[in-house]
């Protein structure tokens, strides 16, 4: 075919690409008057059938087939793309060597190709401004996320695509990219025998289970090719358009095609077992969060053994969208120097029971010195006995509430660390599963449980003690005992306040990320968000009524006790600032983490719209 020459109602002007069964050109459908892609072949696939379902961004479309009789021909004509293919992309990226490029190089390689087919380029493009302003890890990743959409359409219709690397992706002019080329497609819902899976791809891109079958006949290979095989060739595919080179290739020239074959599964074995190795020490790797997420997740994508890879496109695209937001990389992925690395590597146990018993002890010593001051010496001089009984019923009130106390914290904390373990262990033998349902619930609910354990437990002890001691000593006024109720409020909104946001800011920001980084799926995110939200806002309010408190008691005092007094409102204030600050923290972790967890459909522009500031 040349240019100039004529097939019925075409024009063909420029060739595009030729391939081992077909040739593409740059042709005008004249009843039309538009351009189109006229591709050429000898033989009738599967792809006018696969492609013709879909009307999806990221798939180029097909507008309809003819046969010749003569020449025999086939002929598919489809939207023309001009921005050339990510190969030219690729071509450039692998001359500059290791010279670190943007998202200029995409948009420069797309309007050499407007050139080379005499289209305009854009003059104004909010999308090719904001490719052209992106670092080129994050590029990748958005490339990453629009070809995991086309074949999570492809897979969710029962199309396999089986050929996917560069050549088979279309830019257009905005530098969207769209696949094609699905002639070796694999269609689960095929009516006939004759149009069923069939096998082919490029051999540079295929996965170990497209070799097998090649090598082995289809009964005796060990995986059949299906839509694992596609993240892997996708894998392959983002990893040369990261670095320009693919991540395994061998030196020398086979001497069979069998032999070819098995160096080529070899080298992919040989590549997933040097992987596999270095993801077992990631914890030691440094550099910026987002690359080493990149990497972790490409990575999965080829695995050798595909029950090992991430377990759809869906899946994929989630991990991807990671990429874009750095702030939320972080979170799952944190610098093990920094304050959020030192954190994660922290015992649940130590964190859980630091946070909870050490403000519980705080206000215990508070509540002593204060009562002593105001009440207790007064007493103890004025009725006989009442010091020894106070202290044997103080020994004994102490000895059931911190022992149960301690029991409390060990009993709500316990499937946290669980969940945590499971977690960790999932991600480090690479095995796919969902976060757990209850670990989730139980990891953000704790800080609302260490809250109860401090108010229940003091609420307690204001009832027990006057109600005692009015039994045992009727000398004992009114005044006294409202003190000592009142000063074992104090204590108890202390003790239930500021372990709360202590607990909910670290459950969100260090383990939530770990609980559910091996998937990034939540589909309850937003509602225990909100949830954490509206449980902050009402412990916020009570944060703010415990200075309050003390104020009024400070006024009813006695004067060895003012001082007391005096450095329990400043501390409670001081406390109040902490707590808003983590209620902040709180809210802008909810809002970085939510373009991430939300499934389902979701507004992306509300969150662009949200202070995402970093929160290091």
């Amino acid at each position: 075919m040349s240019i100039g020459d004529r097939l019925e109602d075409f024009h063909i002007l420029q060739t595009l690409g030729r391939g081992a069964f077909a040739s593409v050109y740059l042709a005008r459908q004249s009843s039309m008057n538009r351009l189109v892609a006229l591709k050429v072949s000898h033989r009738k696939g599967d792809e006018p059938r696969a492609l013709a379902q879909f009307d999806h961004p990221n798939i180029v479309r097909v507008y309809d087939e003819r046969l010749l009789e003569s020449p025999p021909l086939h002929l598919l004509y489809m939207q023309f793309l001009p921005g050339g293919t990510l190969a030219d992309v690729i071509n450039r990226r692998r001359h500059l060597g290791n010279v670190e490029v943007d998202g200029q190089l995409l948009i420069d390689a797309i309007d050499h190709a407007l050139l080379r087919t005499a289209q305009v380029v854009p003059e104004q493009s909010l999308q090719r401004d904001t490719l052209r302003n992106m670092t080129w890890p994050t590029l990748v990743a958005w490339m990453g996320i629009q070809l995991a959409r086309a074949l999570d359409a492809a897979h969710a219709r029962g199309i396999q695509h089986q050929d996917v690397k560069p050549a088979n992706v279309l830019l257009s002019a905005e530098g969207t990219p769209k696949l094609v080329d699905f002639n070796v497609s694999s269609i689960d819902n095929a009516d006939d025998t004759d149009s069923g899976r069939q096998l082919g791809g490029s051999i540079a891109y295929m996965s170990p289970e497209q070799l097998q079958c090649l090598l082995n006949s289809s009964d005796t290979a060990p995986h059949r090719p299906d839509k694992a095989t596609d993240l892997y060739c996708l894998g392959v595919l983002l990893t040369e358009f990261w670095t320009g080179e693919r991540p395994f290739k061998h030196a020398g020239i086979a001497d069979s095609w069998e032999e070819t074959l098995t160096l080529q599964l070899e080298i992919r074995k040989d590549f997933n077992i040097a992987s596999s190795s270095s993801h077992q020490s990631s914890s030691s790797v440094t550099g910026k969060a987002l690359e080493r997420l990149l990497s972790g997740v490409i990575q999965e994508t080829l695995a050798f053994d595909p029950a090992r890879r991430i377990g759809s496109a869906a899946e994929l695209e989630r991990r991807l969208v990671l990429a874009l937001h750095p702030d939320a990389a972080v979170l799952f992925d944190p610098d093990p120097n920094s304050w959020l690395g030192w954190a994660a590597r922290q015992s649940p146990w130590l964190v859980a029971g630091t946070l909870i018993l050490v403000p519980n002890a705080i206000a215990g010593v508070y509540g002593y010195l204060y009562n002593y001051r105001d009440t207790l010496s007064d007493l103890f001089l004025r009725i006989d006995g009442l010091q020894g009984f106070f202290r044997s019923l103080a020994t004994t009130v102490n000895c059931i509430a911190f022992p149960l106390a301690f029991v409390l914290v060990i009993l709500f904390t316990r499937r946290v660390v669980q969940g945590l373990q499971t977690a960790d262990a999932a991600s480090q033998l690479q095995i796919r599963q969902a976060p757990n349902r209850a670990d989730l619930d139980a990891t953000l609910s704790l800080a609302h449980r260490a809250a109860f354990i401090g108010a229940g437990l003091w609420c307690l002890a204001a009832f027990v003690y006057p109600v005692v001691l009015v039994v045992q000593f009727d000398q004992i006024t009114r005044r006294e005992i409202g003190h000592f109720v009142l000063s074992h409020m104090i204590c108890g909104g202390v003790a239930a306040t500021y372990p709360f946001f202590g607990i909910a800011a670290y459950a969100l920001v260090i383990w939530y990320p770990r609980l559910v980084r091996h998937r990034l799926s939540d589909p309850e995110f937003e509602n225990r968000i909100q949830t954490l939200i509206k449980r902050c806002e009402r412990f916020l309010f009570l944060a703010s009524i415990v200075p309050l408190l003390g104020a009024a008691l400070l006024l009813a005092s006695n004067e060895d006790a003012k001082d007391v007094m005096l450095v329990a409102i400043i501390a409670s204030a001081l406390g109040l600032f902490a707590a808003f600050s983590a209620y902040r923290m709180i809210v802008r972790v909810g809002n970085i983490l939510a373009p991430v967890m939300r499934t389902g459909t979701f507004e992306r522009e509300a969150f662009l719209s949200t202070n995402s500031s970093s929160i290091l």
